[in-house]
């Protein structure tokens, strides 16, 4: 069950289309209080299933979140058809596009494509820990120290019953780390991240950060190729791998 899920279950419940809620009665409904996050940051509250648990909560329900009043701690949700395309709020629970069966193929009865086809794909990495991040007097965020390459990075935010993980790609560590300490006004994703880290901790929890700069290997169709980390889809490959390969039950992806 996930930790929002009593939320999804009480927007599926309401006969209305448009729903103000104050946070305590969000909370009410949750059982626990909202992060800290959500009460300082309006991108905790972002339609969109990437940005957390949360967001998919409301999205899977068909319910979208609008008119967000951070100092009356009000929230607006408002019913949309459309917003539970592609979301699913469990593994059990099938998106709200696989529910309709519209413009349903049979795939299998399509003849196989010209080209590099079948595609076997085989790669291996390697993540090497860097360090803790920890807050400085100021409160502000303060990561180790990390070479300017391209190359894949993880948080591990270590909690009670689960750890929490976020893996990233960038062409230069250092400069992505940096955008995380000190997030512009309009880059939501940092916003995002920078608001998850301080919360994890001023609750007194760890975070550890492993990077990957140098990838094991990577063999397509039984050739081994060089591993050119400069290069943007190389490094997506090896995210989303490495995303992928994390799917237990005992760690929550904040990439979902």
């Amino acid at each position: 069950m996930g930790k929002y899920d009593k939320l999804s279950a009480y927007l599926d419940s309401l006969s209305e289309d448009e729903w103000r809620a104050d946070f305590w009665e969000l909370e009410s409904i949750l059982g626990f209080s909202l992060p800290a996050s959500a009460r300082r940051h309006s991108a905790w509250w972002a339609n969109d299933a990437r940005q957390g648990r949360q967001a998919m909560a409301w999205l899977s329900a068909c319910w979208r979140a609008g008119h967000l009043n951070l100092t009356k701690e009000t929230v607006t949700f408002y019913r949309d058809s459309g917003a539970g395309q592609n979301v699913s709020a469990n593994p059990g629970r099938p998106s709200i596009r696989a529910r309709s069966g519209e413009g349903a193929v049979d795939v299998s009865a399509l003849p196989n494509a010209h080209g590099l086809n079948p595609l076997e794909l085989a790669i291996s990495m390697t993540w090497r820990t860097l360090g803790k991040v920890s807050l400085d007097k100021t409160g502000k965020i303060v990561f180790p120290a990390v070479p300017d390459v391209a190359g894949l990075y993880r948080f591990r935010l270590p909690g009670a019953g689960q750890s929490r993980h976020y893996i990233g790609e960038t062409v230069r560590l250092r400069r992505r780390f940096s955008h995380y300490a000190n997030p512009g006004s309009s880059q939501t994703t940092n916003i995002r991240i920078n608001a998850l880290l301080r919360e994890h901790l001023e609750a007194g929890e760890r975070i550890e950060i492993d990077i990957m700069t140098d990838a094991d290997s990577m063999v397509i169709n039984g050739a081994r190729m060089p591993v050119d980390l400069l290069d943007k889809a190389t490094r997506r490959l090896f995210e989303h791998a490495a995303i992928a390969a994390e799917g237990g039950a005992e760690v929550e992806s904040l990439n979902r």
